[in-house]
Parts: C-alpha cells; structure tokens; sequence
C-alpha cells in the first residue's frame, strides 16, 4: 500500500490455499515499507492469495502489491527504477540482460534507508555474487554506483553477452 500513510487506510490479507474470508484467516500483516508487510518463514509450496482491502474514505488509494521469496533472482528491466527491500544482513538477487560485450553498463543503487552495498558478477562466474565474491563492487556510504565500461577485461571474458 505504497501510498496510505498507515494500515488504518487499507489491509493487507495474505493467505495459503484459499482466499482469506475471515479476519483471523490470513499471515499476520505487520507496518513495514511502504505501511505493511507480511513476513513468513514457514513457507509451503503451492497458491497464497492476497486481498487488500479499503479501510475508509470514498477516494480511491493507489497501491503497489509486490511479492519476492527469498534468494530468487528478479529480472530488471533496463531503463527503469525496481524498488526493493532486503532485511540487515541479507542479500536481494536481481539480473539483466546485454546483449552486446560493446555496451558500457551502469547500475545505480540509491538508498532510501540504511546503507546498502551493490555487488555484480556475470552470471558464469556467480549468479548470486557476494561483496567478497563479486567481479565488481560498490560499497560507499549512502548511494552506490557500478560502471563497467565496454573495454573492461573481466566484462570481455564474456563476449556473447550477459
């Protein structure tokens, strides 16, 4: 609920199996980023479903639902800002696609809370690369930033592309 300013304006119901009818039927939502979350570590496989519903008021609220599982890889589409969250001392994995070892890459991270460090690797040397894993790393306080220019070495190991 990107823009309620608190959980009284609308709920956040996520339940596994069926959608949730009843207001004890569903994970606990808490007030996280962007005014509410639900965490859960007993993760099953198989349909949760999510309902949010409007608390109040006649105006409609604009809302964003985002779902991510831990340690999956999200494609970033190029050119356009993805907005994430990871927990202190935990990494969100995301990928890209260049077709062309000619093409200077930048990837910016700005922050806005804490401070995040950005680590990239070409996913023939580490799909999930780590600060003390990566090709290449920023780690500077507040925002970060990683250009790879297009006559780097370790980009033209990799010359049919990322």
């Amino acid at each position: 609920p990107r823009d309620a300013t608190s959980t009284k304006h609308l709920l956040l119901l996520v339940r596994f199996g069926k959608p949730p009818m009843a207001a004890d039927e569903h994970l606990n939502a808490s007030r996280g980023w962007f005014s509410g979350e639900v965490a859960s570590d007993d993760i099953k496989e198989g349909t949760y479903y999510i309902t949010v519903i409007k608390r109040h008021g006649l105006v409609p609220i604009p809302f964003v639902v985002s779902v991510t599982l831990p340690h999956s890889i999200q494609w970033l589409k190029l050119g356009r800002p993805t907005f994430g969250v990871v927990k202190k001392n935990s990494a969100s994995f995301y990928k890209f696609y260049v077709d062309s070892a000619d093409t200077d890459i930048e990837v910016y991270l700005t922050k806005l809370d804490g401070d995040p460090d950005c680590a990239m690797s070409h996913e023939e040397v580490n799909q999930r690369p780590a600060h003390l894993t990566s090709q290449w790393r920023s780690a500077t306080q507040g925002d970060d930033e990683i250009i790879v220019a297009s006559d780097d070495p370790k980009g033209r190991l990799h010359p049919t592309g990322w």
